[in-house]
């Protein structure tokens, strides 16, 4: 929804456009094909999201431990001067 209301978006779809074409009837199918491409990727994306939240929450205490021994790792090379 926010990029197709973005203003911007529609001025560059519409600055590519060639002009010799019927406008009307090509104007709906470009907005057709401009709308399912950003439903189709929005969608992937909200897909990845829930992937990447159900895989955070599987390997969450791995994740915590490999942090902090970086950041332990970090503070023994500032320590040290490495």
């Amino acid at each position: 929804m926010a990029s197709s209301s973005n203003p911007k978006a529609w001025i560059f779809m519409f600055s590519i456009l060639p002009s010799f074409l019927k406008f009307q009837v090509n104007v709906n199918i470009l907005l057709l094909i401009i709308l399912l491409i950003e439903f189709c990727s929005l969608s992937l994306y909200a897909l990845g999201g829930s992937i990447f939240k159900i895989f955070m929450n599987k390997h969450l205490d791995k994740i915590n431990k490999i942090s902090a021994l970086f950041i332990f790792a970090m503070a023994l090379s500032v320590l040290y001067k490495v």
